[in-house]
């Protein structure tokens, strides 16, 4: 347990894709190139991978490397 208050987080498929739904498509891509309009349009194939992701994240309090 760290003393962040992180672990308090929940995070869930209908939280990340109401946050996904909350990306304007007329905006430009981000640091990762990705438009909002694209990350839209694969949100339901993506929603579980990302939640998946997250919730690495905060139980590992490392973020993953690409190899």
């Amino acid at each position: 347990m760290n003393d962040n208050g992180l672990n308090d987080l929940h995070i869930t498929e209908e939280k990340g894709s109401a946050k996904l739904d909350r990306l304007r498509d007329d905006k430009t891509a981000g640091a990762d190139d990705l438009l909002p309009r694209f990350l839209n349009s694969i949100k339901n194939e993506i929603i579980s991978l990302l939640v998946m992701i997250f919730r690495k994240v905060l139980n590992e309090e490392t973020v993953p490397t690409t190899k």
